[in-house]
């Protein structure tokens, strides 16, 4: 099951449409951070987009966005390698934590 789920999200990555509904404004936000745009906006006034997840992924992508070019395919990417490290680490920290 792992590896299949392992295979189906490589073959998303390039994908060119959103795979989670509201992934397009996570996008936008970090290519205001590739342009050198703030990322936080005012919450009294358009746009009104709160950046749900942490500055480090949208400096990340925004990153991206400059080496790879716009688009979904450095988010799918940069997510994708952020879930394989999770898992990952998840998987030493069970290991660790295991009785012999």
């Amino acid at each position: 099951m792992a590896a299949f789920q392992l295979l189906l999200s490589l073959a998303l990555i390039g994908l060119p449409t959103e795979l989670l509904t509201g992934e397009a404004i996570v996008h936008a936000l970090a290519s205001r951070v590739a342009r050198g745009e703030a990322l936080y906006q005012p919450l009294d006034r358009a746009p009104w987009t709160v950046a749900a997840y942490t500055p480090v992924y949208y400096w990340i992508a925004g990153v991206l966005q400059v080496f790879v070019g716009p688009g979904f395919l450095p988010g799918h990417a940069l997510s994708f390698v952020a879930g394989l490290a999770s898992a990952v680490l998840v998987g030493r920290l069970s290991a660790k934590t295991a009785p012999s």
